[in-house]
């Protein structure tokens, strides 16, 4: 009699009868407020690339699907979503070429050649956006693509000013102001009240996960709390690093991705607190003024070995469990 050994794989295992569409319609919902706010304050220019980033991860999908020759997958929103969320985070006026690029690196590459959503093991959000931040990185700069633009607010990216500028151009920034979303950057990064608006929502319908969010916000701000105790004329309070920036998008829409999260509870918080933590060291010493693109996308890479955190379940022994056949 042939002995069959089975290896369980990590849950979840059981369906919670939420569908992917479902949980799609509430990311737009969520973006919506920014969106539209964004939409008031840039016009047309930022428009266009929104629209331009949603159509052509839809389009890409679409003909990725056809060229493999499977089922169409559009249907589930996620592409859409995606292609949005590229949209909010290029700066307004952006180049329509580097959209284009965004989203075929974003939906080709990072998502369809590892079989669509649910299989990817990066963000194809991110890797879109980190190959065109490394490719082109002073086509990516809000201050350069808005210099005819009159906006009312200091038209400089505020973690730009810092990094370059130190603790006084920091200053300049007014709080409230940030908060409020007078600042510039990505096209709908920018406006955390009503970034918090949505992420409220998607915490109430349980879309994203609470443990990632706040650990990753915590993260951020507890770990550049320890750089301004330890020397207050060089580093900046870490309130500016939680308004500035697009810290607070990240942790509502990228770092809470479902696809590349962790599902052990435990591990969620390791998880968000470790990319804040790369954030912070990302900002502090990196070339990039923001980080937090790299920093998920590294907490992505340690993601599976990170959810191994986890209690057996009692009274199973994984390694000697046999069946006949």
């Amino acid at each position: 009699m042939e002995m069959i050994k089975l290896n369980v794989a990590m849950g979840p295992h059981i369906h919670d009868g939420s569908r992917a569409n479902k949980i799609m319609i509430g990311y737009l919902v969520a973006l919506a407020p920014a969106a539209i706010w964004s939409a008031y304050i840039y016009g047309v220019a930022g428009i266009r690339s929104l629209i331009l980033a949603a159509g052509s991860a839809v389009l890409w999908e679409w003909l990725a699907r056809i060229i493999m020759k499977r089922n169409s997958t559009l249907h589930d929103l996620s592409a859409l979503v995606e292609g949005f969320l590229i949209g909010m985070i290029l700066p307004p006026n952006v180049s329509w070429w580097i959209v284009i690029i965004t989203t075929f690196f974003a939906i080709i590459i990072a998502k369809q050649i590892f079989g669509g959503i649910g299989y990817y093991p990066f963000n194809p959000v991110l890797i879109g956006i980190a190959i065109v931040s490394v490719s082109w990185p002073n086509r990516l700069l809000s201050h350069s693509t808005l210099s005819d633009f009159s906006l009312g607010f200091n038209p400089v990216e505020p973690l730009w000013a810092f990094k370059a500028y130190g603790q006084e151009a920091a200053n300049a920034f007014s709080r409230l102001d940030l908060l409020l979303g007078h600042q510039v950057g990505g096209f709908g990064t920018g406006a955390v009240l009503l970034l918090a608006i949505g992420a409220l929502y998607l915490l109430i319908r349980g879309f994203i996960s609470a443990s990632v969010f706040f650990s990753y916000l915590l993260g951020v701000y507890m770990f550049q709390g320890m750089f301004y105790l330890a020397n207050s004329s060089v580093n900046v309070h870490p309130d500016f690093y939680i308004l500035g920036g697009m810290t607070f998008f990240a942790a509502t829409f990228l770092a809470s991705n479902f696809t590349t999260c962790p599902v052990n509870p435990v591990a969620r918080i390791i998880y968000g607190a470790g990319a804040g933590l790369l954030t912070v060291l990302i900002r502090k010493y990196g070339v990039f003024p923001d980080g937090t693109i790299f920093a998920i996308l590294i907490m992505n890479l340690f993601h599976p070995l990170i959810d191994r955190i986890k209690k057996p379940v009692t009274g199973l022994d994984v390694e000697s469990l046999q069946f006949e056949s």
